[in-house]
């Protein structure tokens, strides 16, 4: 499963990211992988991003930004958003 983390529609890097995405994800699909993309949006700007796109593939929307604050990931440089900071984070299994 591949889980994205955006800051919100605001951020025009972030809709390029989900629109190659979007193009990559019937290959990811044969490969048995699951793309969800959790944003920090409202549901009505997250589904309107989710039409825009054309995307079948699962958005979650984190108002409270719950995901951001339990994961650790404030970005400081946006104070009037506070959006999630763009992260990797690989391990691997034990």
């Amino acid at each position: 499963m591949l889980v994205v983390l955006i800051r919100g529609f605001f951020r025009p890097k972030d809709r390029e990211q989900l629109k190659e995405l979007t193009r990559f994800h019937p290959q990811a699909v044969v490969g048995s992988c699951h793309l969800v993309v959790i944003t920090t949006d409202d549901w009505h700007t997250t589904n309107n991003l989710r039409q825009q796109l054309g995307a079948s593939y699962p958005f979650l929307y984190d108002e409270k930004k719950q995901v951001r604050d339990d994961l650790g990931i404030l970005e400081y440089t946006d104070s009037q958003h506070e959006p999630m900071i763009p992260q990797r984070s690989c391990s691997a299994p034990d």
